[in-house]
């Protein structure tokens, strides 16, 4: 839930004070004067903040922080008492369970500080485990002292292997280490680490108690260091290569290495690709250049070919070649992603070709794809720039990035405006201003989009007490939902309690969701949309006839609002057809009592035929552009 506040406390008129001075900060308060009843209620609600009172009846505070951090590990707890002991709260800070104790009475500045910082480090360390997660690099999370508290697959495989070690003094000389310092504002070289190698050490997020490091191997130029009879060093891979005029670069990676190599056995898995790479070297009478990038990830470099369906033959042949090699004793079954570049076809600088191929055979990798595909410099930047995006995005709440435009609806009925549609946009330090079109999709696939569709409903909220204060009179505003969002089972309750802590009515809310959605599963969408309904919600199919686009759905679905896709207006003018089109959807909509609003409105003359059609509301550049808050009463009349 966003900006979610659980405060638990015995008095009544300490939860009324409470919630009363976080609610002002736009928070989401929960209270609770049972500390048996609050874990239940936590593991409903699932907060990020815990504000709890110590000495309580049944269980003290202690005891209710560490029932709430063994289900739910990122709450973020603050202890807010009058009566605890001193050394309880000693204990209670150092166990790290308790991120701060502040004394009763309290100053309502204090308190407020408190719990946003809290709610930062809570968004802080969400953002560190997504980046555990989806992270092939080692990632090492360490505290002030340089203790290990968290760390990835990779950091494991790299350093943990037959080694014991707990802290960075345990891997680097004491005098490296200290180069690290409490902060890293870019990357600096360790270059004496005791396993005989160098590393990148970069900072990659930073909280009250810890930090996470990103830690590259690097290899110094001048080194030559081969191993089972191919190239490790890619300098010396360059240097072979650049005595040709032509060749063909092939690069092969193992999907999902980390997560099989667990399975198996992290030794099994490492020497698995060395095995592959000599079968390749013998089956080629070693006329093969091969550079090992990592465990998983290997290039072939060999002489060119006639024409590109004789490199495509090749590796058909290495596919072919290697298909026993992917079988592991029924255990797993291994994948490859295969890429190519020609060169100098695609660029002249070997070290750069390189490094691109390396790049654009990771990202293809993610992507799944089950055939081989040639280096593309355009897909490359583009994959790179949303990687750039999904990185940023992480951070865009916190930043304060995001702003609402609002996009007024005309009645074509009482010729007046009453109501909007929210549209959310993006002006990023990292990634500039990319279309909603570009980073929602992102956001649904890697997470984000519950705390961004929160976070357009509570703002959409303060527009609206807003409008009303300055007696504007905007009754109902749109916001789209994503469908990760509806079938979210928490989503409901959060948007109840965001559109209720202000005031506010599900009346004054009109939910939009696309038919594509509707469509994958009628019964699904259909109490889900129900209980959305039956709240007081209005539904509303946004883009109709942009898709699949059938009536028949619409009747079995609780829908209030059908909004016509502007490539459906856009002919309405010239087109008989589209006239006739236009006439009989408004007409059948309306037989199930089910409005219509045409979306993309540009002249009068399609406004004019709208409004010979019947049809209910308009929205586009002729009524209105998206506009800025305290724009929008410009066209409130």
């Amino acid at each position: 839930m966003y900006k979610s506040v659980l405060v638990v406390d015995d008095e009544p008129e300490v939860l009324k004070a409470v919630s009363r001075v976080l609610t002002r900060e736009g928070l989401v308060v929960t209270t609770c004067n049972d500390p048996l009843q609050a874990v239940d209620l936590a593991l409903e609600l699932k907060p990020k903040v815990l504000l709890t009172d110590f000495r309580m009846p049944a269980m003290d505070g202690q005891q209710l922080i560490q029932k709430i951090k063994e289900q739910l590990p990122m709450t973020e707890c603050i202890v807010l008492s009058g009566h605890a002991d001193y050394f309880d709260m000693v204990k209670l800070i150092n166990s790290r369970n308790t991120s701060r104790f502040i004394p009763k009475p309290w100053k309502n500045s204090e308190l407020v500080e408190a719990v946003l910082s809290a709610l930062h480090n809570y968004n802080q360390n969400r953002i560190k485990q997504q980046i555990l997660s989806i992270n092939h690099v080692p990632l090492l999370e360490v505290d002030g002292e340089g203790r290990f508290m968290n760390y990835n697959d990779a950091f494991a495989k790299e350093f943990l292997s037959g080694n014991n070690a707990l802290s960075l003094q345990d891997l680097f000389d004491s005098e490296e280490v200290a180069k690290l310092g409490s902060s890293l504002s870019g990357s600096i070289v360790i270059s004496s680490a005791k396993n005989g190698l160098s590393y990148q050490i970069e900072e990659k997020l930073k909280t009250d108690f810890s930090r996470l490091i990103e830690l590259l191997s690097v290899f110094n130029s001048n080194e030559s260091v081969e191993q089972f009879s191919f190239v490790r060093n890619k300098k010396a891979f360059i240097d072979k290569l650049d005595k040709v005029s032509n060749a063909t670069l092939v690069a092969f990676k193992i999907r999902d290495f980390y997560f099989w190599s667990t399975l198996v056995g992290y030794q099994l898995g490492a020497d698995k690709l060395e095995q592959m790479l000599n079968l390749l070297q013998s089956y080629h009478d070693n006329h093969l250049d091969i550079f090992q990038v990592s465990a998983d990830q290997a290039i072939i470099a060999s002489g060119s070919f006639t024409t590109e369906i004789d490199v495509h033959g090749f590796i058909d042949g290495i596919i072919d070649k290697l298909k026993a090699e992917l079988d592991i004793s029924g255990v797993a079954k291994l994948e490859l992603t295969i890429t190519y570049s020609l060169y100098p076809e695609d660029g002249t600088q070997l070290d750069k070709i390189i490094d691109n191929l390396i790049i654009y055979n990771q990202l293809i990798s993610e992507a799944k794809n089950s055939f081989y595909m040639r280096y593309s410099h355009e897909l490359l930047d583009a994959k790179l720039f949303e990687h750039k995006v999904n990185e940023a995005l992480y951070k865009a709440i916190d930043a304060k990035e995001f702003y609402l435009k609002y996009q007024p609806k005309f009645d074509l009925r009482t010729r007046r405006i009453h109501s909007c549609e929210a549209l959310i946009r993006w002006n990023s330090a990292l990634v500039g201003s990319p279309s909603p079109e570009v980073f929602i999709p992102l956001a649904e696939r890697e997470g984000q989009i519950d705390s961004i569709g929160l976070w357009v409903v509570e703002e959409a909220c303060k527009a609206i007490v807003g409008w009303h204060k300055d007696d504007i009179e905007i009754t109902k505003v749109n916001v789209n939902v994503s469908p990760k969002q509806l079938e979210s089972e928490l989503f409901f309750s959060a948007l109840q309690r965001i559109v209720a802590s202000y005031g506010l009515s599900p009346s004054n809310f009109e939910l939009e969701i696309t038919e594509n959605y509707l469509i994958s599963d009628i019964n699904k969408s259909c109490q889900i949309l129900q209980l959305f309904k039956d709240a007081g919600y209005t539904i509303a199919i946004d883009d109709f006839g942009k898709g699949y686009s059938s009536l028949s759905y619409i009747a079995k679905l609780p829908v209030d609002v059908v909004k016509i896709d502007k490539s459906l207006i856009d002919d309405l003018e010239t087109s008989k057809t589209s006239r006739d089109v236009i006439r009989n959807v408004i007409r059948l909509v309306h037989d199930l009592g089910v409005k219509v609003i045409a979306e993309g409105i540009e002249t009068v003359e399609q406004l004019e035929i709208l409004i010979e059609l019947q049809c209910d509301e308009a929205q586009g550049y002729l009524i209105g552009k998206p506009v800025m808050y305290d724009e929008l009463c410009h066209y409130v009349f």
